[in-house]
């Protein structure tokens, strides 16, 4: 396997260290390296692998803070919906969600409305996008399969969904066309120190080769979301613990199962609040919300417990009959919130993000959202230059249109260009969504060797996807290309089974791997099919 430990890693030193490559830490990373700054960015597992791939999967403004007060938040957040919106139109797309006001429920007609009045107007929405309100009559016409004696009426407002773990991925795309030097895989186990005490850096391992290297910067940021206090602990930083660990669950049904055509926002008997969503030709349910005491926080498990919890709210509401055997897939995240004291249940606590600074000058962030990633990084590096922060207006990889006729123009050049070679409408549609206006490049190395695809018996779409991430998108394992460059793992179980000893095949012969790797490779991935819709019974 060739060495992450590239030259332009660690012949110098920079200016900023990263530890961390989730949403926050990619973040920071495209944040300083577009201020001008030598940026570094290392993470221990593969980009986005831990909560940044396991949340709702929607940026969302975030109207249940306002049962918290907390207007600042929304309007914030509710603002850079947009912005994400403008900055990768190809990932980042309008949503259509119903919120059903009920009889029993906890929110009245009169109060959401006025709820949803404030909302938009601390996040600035355009005119056009502004919600509806649904009359009883009109609401059990469109959506029959809601429960008739409940109804009253309902709302209809805008969202984002988008693919988590593909926006971290082109931000850090990103991030390293301007110049920036990543590493995913790559373990920071101990820091380095000037002699007077402040921190100059990290030493780091290969997980996968276990070649070491120390990383020389200025000034280090530890954005390592659940593991922000343990790696303060490594750096001898004493202080009571600032994360309160949640976990959120989300499970995945066929769509002839829980036929719904538009997404749903509804609150539940315990008075939390669950998203229902269509994607392809799924619909997920999440999320729950609760305590995380258990010390795996790699590996967090869904219970029986979590999924029956959403298949009730869902039956509650819906005239389904939904079973746990209706599950096909689901992730489980570990969710890393600033505690708060007074604070009894999850939902309770803010998502508020908060930095610190510890003696030696390790900076620390935690808490937050995805859909505040920009705001959190610019605080970070806020902190570290005068230098104007430029990410507002910072198109993502693959997301470079100043407008929607750009998007479209180019989409339909994707389109004829991929029915061309031979693959369908919905091909190019799934295709398009991971990469927008990179989209043709990935036909690029096809026209070159037009003749490898028939050396690999893949539907000609799964090997343009796979020899394109492999090539551009640090891809190292089987998981990382089906779960994380892709979200097929989730949403399309059964094209990874069918797929899977053709894309490790491919792998083998492009990373020159041993037998016992690909058989590791293919263990892995079986044993995580296995568990996908299988539940944690202790």
């Amino acid at each position: 396997m060739d060495s992450f430990f590239k030259e332009k890693i660690f012949d110098k030193s920079f200016d900023v260290l990263i530890i961390g490559g989730g949403i926050t830490g990619a973040g920071i990373a495209l944040d300083a390296q577009s201020r001008g700054l030598s940026t570094c960015l290392l993470e221990m597992q593969d980009f986005a692998q831990g909560t940044s791939s396991r949340s709702t999967k929607l940026i969302h403004g975030g109207l249940r803070y306002l049962k918290q007060l907390n207007f600042s938040l929304v309007k914030e957040v509710g603002k850079e919906r947009q912005i994400l919106h403008n900055n990768a139109r190809h990932l980042v797309l309008p949503l259509d969600v119903v919120l059903p006001i009920l009889k029993d429920g906890s929110l009245g007609q009169t109060t959401t409305k006025i709820a949803m009045y404030l909302y938009e107007k601390l996040a600035g929405v355009k005119d056009e996008d502004l919600y509806k309100f649904i009359e009883g009559g009109e609401m059990l016409d469109k959506y029959p399969e809601i429960d008739r004696e409940r109804i009253r009426s309902g709302i209809q407002y805008l969202e984002y969904a988008t693919n988590d773990a593909r926006l971290v991925i082109e931000i850090i795309k990103k991030a390293t066309e301007l110049g920036a030097a990543v590493a995913n895989y790559t373990k920071v186990t101990s820091f380095v120190y000037y002699g007077d005490g402040r921190v100059h850096g990290v030493k780091a391992v290969n997980t996968i080769t276990n070649e070491e290297k120390t990383f020389y910067a200025e000034r280090v940021i530890n954005a390592t979301g659940p593991w922000v206090d343990r790696l303060c602990y490594t750096d001898n930083m004493y202080h009571e613990d600032r994360l309160v660990l949640t976990k959120g669950v989300h499970i995945v049904l066929s769509s002839e199962k829980l036929p719904l055509h538009e997404a749903f926002y509804f609150d539940t008997p315990d008075k939390r609040m669950v998203f229902v969503i269509p994607k392809y030709d799924k619909t997920y349910i999440g999320t729950t919300d609760t305590f995380y005491y258990k010390q795996n926080i790699k590996k967090p498990e869904i219970t029986q417990e979590d999924a029956q919890y959403l298949i009730d709210a869902v039956n509650n509401l819906f005239d389904y009959k939904l079973t746990l055997d209706d599950v096909e897939s689901g992730w489980a995240g570990v969710r890393p919130l600033i505690g708060q004291q007074g604070k009894k249940t999850p939902s309770e606590i803010s998502r508020k993000d908060e930095i610190f600074t510890s003696k030696s000058g390790l900076i620390s962030i935690a808490g937050g959202k995805l859909t505040g990633y920009r705001l959190m990084a610019k605080k970070a590096v806020d902190m570290i230059t005068k230098k104007e922060c430029v990410t507002e207006n910072l198109r993502l990889s693959g997301g470079e249109y100043e407008n929607d006729q750009e998007i479209i123009d180019n989409k339909k050049q994707f389109f004829t260009e991929g029915i061309r070679l031979g693959l369908k409408n919905v091909e190019c549609e799934m295709l398009f969504q991971l990469y927008g206006k990179n989209g043709l490049g990935i036909f690029e190395h096809h026209y070159r060797f037009p003749k490898k695809h028939k050396d690999y018996h893949l539907p000609l779409f799964v090997f343009l996807a796979l020899d394109y991430s492999v090539r551009y998108e640090f891809v190292y394992s089987i998981d990382d290309f089906y779960t994380r460059r892709t979200d097929w793992f989730y949403f399309y179980i059964e094209l990874v089974k069918s797929t899977l000893n053709e894309a490790v095949h491919y792998m083998e012969d492009h990373f020159h791997w041993t037998k016992e790797e690909k058989m590791k490779q293919l263990e892995v991935m079986r044993e995580l099919i296995e568990k996908s819709s299988k539940f944690d019974l202790k």
